[in-house]
């Protein structure tokens, strides 16, 4: 199980991917942007699939992935 300092630790660096992913599509660059939000993604491997960030970081490498 998480201590409570793990998981403040994976919750800044969620947080600091997924502004990367965010600014690497703003900047259009697609393919690093999507190599942001997997890693996003695999930051919370062990969440729950209904957490706001794993709906939002899939759904973003989906509508990436039809450009």
């Amino acid at each position: 199980s998480y201590s409570v300092l793990e998981f403040r630790r994976v919750l800044f660096r969620s947080k600091t991917v997924a502004l990367l992913a965010q600014a690497a599509e703003r900047q259009g660059r697609p393919q690093q942007a999507r190599s942001h939000y997997q890693k996003l993604l695999s930051l919370w491997s062990r969440a729950d699939a209904a957490v706001p960030e794993v709906q939002r970081a899939r759904a973003r490498i989906s509508a990436l992935a039809r450009r």
